[in-house]
């Protein structure tokens, strides 16, 4: 947002932005998830006209379309005068994309010895998002990226798999792969 004086000012000036809340923010649409960076002020040293004020927006964790933004002056200093007074409106494109799993961790049988390789993929979802993979519910260690790979299994590596996967809109479980481990027979 830029924000400009009538005229340049002679000495250091703080301008306010107007506060209906904490934040400082007037705020329309359906913010109620959104944190905004404070302290909302524009500070003009001597000589300067004009000022751009960036906006920050944080912990905006839902998915839920475009929001609007008002911004207007709260009280100026009696030796100032804005060259634009009225409110200014911007739109914020949310881009939070819930997950979507599109590829599932599949059931598989193996013989001990054998490699174990599970996967998830993604046909939707915004960043950043984590993986965490369980066995029979509980957490395996380490297991933190769409592919889980076991190099040789063993009986104790049989049960039910899935991956949780999240971004800041949520958390999706995937299917549960049921992992079977059988001992091959030797002939004497």
């Amino acid at each position: 947002m830029l924000v400009r004086l009538s005229k340049a000012a002679a000495t250091t000036v703080t301008v306010p932005l107007n506060s209906s809340g904490s934040d400082g923010m007037t705020l329309t649409g359906p913010l109620a998830d959104v944190t905004l960076a404070t302290p909302l002020q524009v500070v003009f040293r001597p000589g300067e006209l004009a000022k751009f004020v960036p906006i920050t927006i944080r912990g905006d964790f839902r998915a839920e379309g475009p929001e609007t933004l008002t911004l207007s002056f709260g009280t100026l200093p009696s030796n100032v005068t804005a060259a634009i007074t009225a409110p200014h409106e911007m739109t914020i494109q949310d881009n939070d994309e819930a997950l979507i799993i599109s590829n599932q961790p599949a059931d598989r049988l193996l013989a001990v010895g054998s490699s174990l390789t599970l996967s998830v993929a993604l046909s939707a979802g915004s960043g950043p998002v984590t993986y965490q993979w369980t066995k029979d519910g509980k957490i395996i260690p380490k297991a933190t990226n769409p592919l889980y790979e076991v190099k040789s299994v063993q009986i104790a590596d049989g049960g039910s798999y899935a991956c949780n996967v999240t971004n800041p809109v949520g958390s999706v479980p995937s299917t549960a792969a049921r992992v079977g481990v059988y001992e091959v027979a030797t002939r004497a």
